[in-house]
C-alpha cells in the first residue's frame, strides 16, 4: 500500500524450473540501484561467467559476459504516472480536521526511481520494453467481469473508489490495463529470452487486489494476471511470486490459494496491511496446501 507497494517486477528463470515473480517495495530502491551498478563494474568485463550476488532479492543471477550478452529489460510508460490518486494526507482523505497534501501513491517517488537511472547511467544499459494493455481476458482470469465493469464505468465517469482505500480519476481503467499489461509484457520478454531479467516499473499496483474488489491503492493484479496468463498461453509449468513489501500481498496470495501450479511467498510486516491476514499458518487450501 502506498509508495511501498509499487509494483517492482524481477522474472528470473532460475534453475529450479520455476519462474520467480518478485514485488519490491521502493524503500529497497537504493539497493536495486545499488546492485544494477556493481553489474557496470569493470571486473566483470573480460569474464566468460560470473555468478553475481544480487542482494535485494538474495538470488544469484548468471550472466555470460562474453559474445552477446542479455540485458536487464526495463519497463516504463508516462501514463503510469497520470494515475490520479487525488489529495489526502498519506491516505487519508482530507477535510475540516485533515490538510490536503499528497496521496502516498503518487507519482513522485516512481519518476525519481525513473530518473535515477538516466541520471546514474544505469539507464543506457537496460533494453527498454515498451508495455501493451491487458485485454479483458487477460484481466477477467483472476478478477470478476462485475468488478472490471464497475472499474470502467467509474474511470469514464469521475472516478471513485475500487473497494477500499483504492481511489482513482478518470482513464484510470486504461492506465490499470496497461500496468497489468506492461508486467505481462516483462515476463513474455524473460520468457521468450529477450532479455535476461526484467524490471517493470508501473502503477497503479496490484498485489492487494482481489477478484471482486480493490483494495490498498490497488486495482487490478497485475502479477496475478502475468503468472495465469504464462501458466495460460506458454509452456511455463511452475511459477514462484516471491512478494517482498511491508504489507502483505494478500490479493496475489487469494489468487492461487487453491492452486498447486504457483507457490506464493510473502515477506511483510506482521498484521500491518491488510489486518488479519498474512499469517504462518495461510498455508493454502485443497490443490494449493502446503505448496
Amino acid at each position: 500500500m502506498g509508495h511501498l507497494t509499487v509494483l517492482r517486477v524481477y522474472l528470473i528463470p532460475n534453475g529450479l524450473k520455476y519462474w520467480l515473480f518478485v514485488p519490491i517495495g521502493t524503500i529497497i530502491d537504493n539497493l536495486i540501484l545499488r546492485s544494477l551498478t556493481e553489474l557496470k563494474t569493470e571486473r566483470y568485463k573480460d569474464s566468460e561467467y560470473d555468478p553475481t550476488e544480487f542482494t535485494p532479492i538474495g538470488c544469484r543471477l548468471s550472466f555470460r559476459l562474453k559474445g552477446k550478452s542479455m540485458k536487464t529489460g526495463f519497463l516504463y510508460h508516462e501514463l503510469y504516472m497520470w494515475h490520479d490518486t487525488g489529495n489526502a494526507s498519506l491516505y487519508l482523505a482530507p477535510g475540516l480536521t485533515v490538510e490536503p497534501d499528497e496521496h502516498a501513491e503518487s507519482a513522485k517517488t516512481k519518476r525519481r526511481m525513473r530518473n535515477l537511472l538516466e541520471v546514474s547511467g544505469i539507464w543506457d544499459d537496460l533494453q527498454q520494453l515498451r508495455p501493451n494493455p491487458a485485454s479483458v481476458k487477460d484481466i477477467l482470469r483472476f478478477h470478476t467481469d462485475e468488478y472490471v465493469r464497475k472499474v470502467k464505468a467509474m474511470s469514464e465517469d469521475c472516478g471513485g473508489d475500487a473497494g477500499e482505500l483504492t481511489p482513482f480519476g478518470p482513464g484510470s481503467y486504461e492506465i490499470a490495463l496497461l500496468s497489468a499489461g506492461g508486467v505481462i509484457r516483462a515476463a513474455q520478454a524473460v520468457w521468450d529470452g529477450e532479455v535476461k531479467n526484467a524490471y517493470a516499473l508501473v502503477r497503479p499496483p496490484g498485489h492487494h487486489a482481489e477478484a471482486d474488489r480493490g483494495r490498498g491503492f490497488c486495482i487490478f493484479g497485475n502479477v496475478a494476471i502475468a503468472a495465469m496468463k504464462l501458466l495460460a498461453e506458454t509452456d511455463a509449468k511452475r511459477i514462484a511470486v516471491l512478494d517482498w513489501d511491508v504489507h502483505h500481498g494478500n490479493g496475489t496470495q487469494s489468487a492461487f490459494y487453491n492452486r498447486d501450479d504457483v507457490l506464493m511467498l510473502s515477506i511483510h510486516q506482521d498484521n500491518l496491511y491488510p489486518a488479519g491476514v498474512g499469517f504462518v499458518n495461510e498455508r493454502g487450501a485443497g490443490a494449493g496446501e502446503v505448496y
